[in-house]
Order: C-alpha cells, then structure tokens, then sequence
C-alpha cells in the first residue's frame, strides 16, 4: 500500500521512543478511554456469550484476561482509568452477573457496562420448524452511539482518545502505547492495526487505498474487493479520536446484509442466517485522518475466533508462554 500513511512495524522496536513515551503519557495522564464491544450474538457458538465461555483447558474466560491485562496497566499508569464493556441485550444480564461476582477480575478503575440497542430478529431453529425471536444487535457501528451520554462526560474529564479492542483477540496488546502515541503524533483521527493481504482472514474487514487515501472497507461488501489496491486485514486495536467521533452520533450509518453460521459449521451441515448490520469501519472512515498501521502478526496477534473450538488450547498456551495471563505489570511482558 503505497501510501504516507500507512507505516509498517515488524516488530515493536519499530516504534519510536518518542511514540511509546507519547502514548504512556496519554494513559498516565487520563486521556485514553478502554471500549471494549461484547454486542455480538455468536450464532456460531450457539448464541453463547463467547467472553464468557471458559476457554477449553482452563477456567479462564476471555474477560478475566482482559480485566487482568487492564489492572495491570491501571496499577501502574492511572488509577482512574475509564473502561467501557458494550452488551448486546442477549447476553447484558449474564455480564453484569459476571462483572459483579467476580468484582470485575481486580480491575478497580472506572468500569462501565452500556446494553447497546437491539432489534427482534427471528432465528430459525432448524429447516422446518418457526423461528425462534431473539433481540439482534445492530452491529458494531452502534458501539459509540450505544455509548451516547457517556461520551461528554469523558470529554469533560479531559479524556481526548478512545482505545477499541475486541476481546476475543486474546493476544494483541491492549493499551499499546506505541500505537496511542504513533496516530497521537501524526494527527490521526482515527487509526487501526493491519495484516498484509496474505495474512488477512476472510471473516477480516479490509483498508485499501482510494486515491491515495486509505479507507476501511466493511468485509461484508465484498463487491468492492476488486476495486481496490491491496487489501489489508483489519485487527481488533483501534484508535479514535473522542471528538472526531463525537461528530459522527448523529450520522446515518450503511447497513449491510451480513451472513453467519448458525452453529458450528461442518461439511455435512452447514447452515446460514443473514441479518444487517453497521461496521465499526464505517467510523473509521469518519473520523479522518486515518493512518493504518502495518503490524507483524506474528509479533501480537493470535486470535481465537474460529469455526470450532480447537484453537482455544493453543491460545491459552500461548498466553502462558508469553505471562499473558497473569501479566507482572506495564513494564514487563505486557509491551
């Protein structure tokens, strides 16, 4: 991708000094926001709350690495700081169950949980029987609207920049400081972490180039793939700026016709809904500048998101491997 600004990082030494001191002063100094977006239905596991699903060989769940990973940042950066978890109407009551039992894993900064809204949506139960009615989410380009009041109240708290991070991406780091203060440095108003195209997955979004400018293409339109010059893979880190993003509450989003297993799919049975949706990508290309950042995937990321389960192991080894899972503090293997 040929263009300005999209930098590629192969490992983090290829940050600057003065990108990672930028981005800690950022967090140390309360003006990073945490948003992370659990509003999905996960028809592929059985419209189970996936972060809540102990992971196979363990009995963590993917939220308590994510609480453990923050408090390990907030202990060490700013008490205070803000994280937002976003629900779906289907699994709100468990998480806010969860958060309460288990006093959010030890994070003891500001913690939030916002319902994002819902529409009914019939589910079928199988080729011949009625449909079951189940309250779909509107997609992740609802998230900030979802968040709403909340936002002028972290504006009024100093807080300039909002972290996005999907928590099912159990191995990208959270909070990067170096990414904070490389799209704080340039003046993006937005930014987000890619693969190259032979890395990128198919269920990815994609950042191509439209006349120089790097935009974010929702991966549910696929017709746009042949228009369009390399198209990266989008990972779950995102940045925005809160008052680019404060600008789009009011603007209509695209909908788009997005198709998912129902169940886990197997050559034998194999069978599909479709629903709308909006794409947090869409917010990306509103919140302009946006800088794409190129990252090694090797280096960070390693996603459990799959058709089955059978990765969930390998993850979890990983995270041990790496001190993931019980992170010793900011400075240690966390970054």
């Amino acid at each position: 991708m040929a263009v300005d600004r999209l930098v590629q990082v192969d490992s983090l030494d290829d940050f600057t000094t003065k990108e990672r001191d930028t981005g800690v002063a950022a967090i140390r100094n309360g003006q990073v926001a945490v948003v992370t977006p659990l509003a999905g239905m996960n028809t592929r596991g059985g419209m189970r709350c996936r972060a809540l699903t102990p992971l196979q060989g363990t009995s963590l769940t993917p939220l308590d690495i994510h609480f453990r990973s923050l408090e390990a940042i907030r202990r060490t950066l700013y008490p205070r700081l803000q994280a937002f978890v976003i629900t779906s109407q289907l699994f709100h009551d468990d998480i806010s169950r969860w958060i309460e039992a288990s006093g959010g894993y030890g994070f003891n900064g500001d913690l939030h949980v916002v319902e994002a809204p819902s529409y009914p949506f019939s589910i079928p139960s199988n080729n011949s029987a009625p449909g079951q009615l189940v309250p779909a989410p509107f997609g992740h380009g609802h998230t900030f609207k979802s968040m709403g009041p909340h936002l002028k109240v972290l504006d009024d708290m100093g807080v300039g920049y909002i972290y996005y991070w999907h928590v099912s991406n159990l191995l990208e780091r959270i909070l990067d400081p170096s990414f904070i203060g490389h799209a704080i440095l340039r003046g993006f108003g937005s930014s987000v972490k890619v693969v190259d195209p032979a890395r990128a997955r198919p269920h990815m979004g994609r950042v191509g180039v439209d006349n120089a400018r790097p935009v974010a293409i929702p991966h549910h339109d696929a017709s746009l793939y042949g228009n369009w010059e390399d198209l990266h893979g989008n990972l779950g880190s995102k940045f925005f700026c809160l008052s680019n993003v404060r600008k789009t509450l009011d603007q209509e989003l695209p909908t788009y016709q997005v198709r998912h297993y129902l169940g886990i799919p197997s050559e034998s049975n194999r069978q599909f809904i479709s629903r709308p949706e909006t794409s947090i990508l869409d917010i990306l290309n509103l919140c302009q500048p946006l800088g794409p950042v190129l990252i090694n995937p090797d280096q960070e990321y390693f996603p459990f998101k799959s058709a089955t389960a059978a990765d969930f192991v390998e993850v979890v080894s990983k995270r041990v491997e790496r001190g993931l899972h019980n992170p010793p503090g900011f400075e240690g293997v966390l970054y």
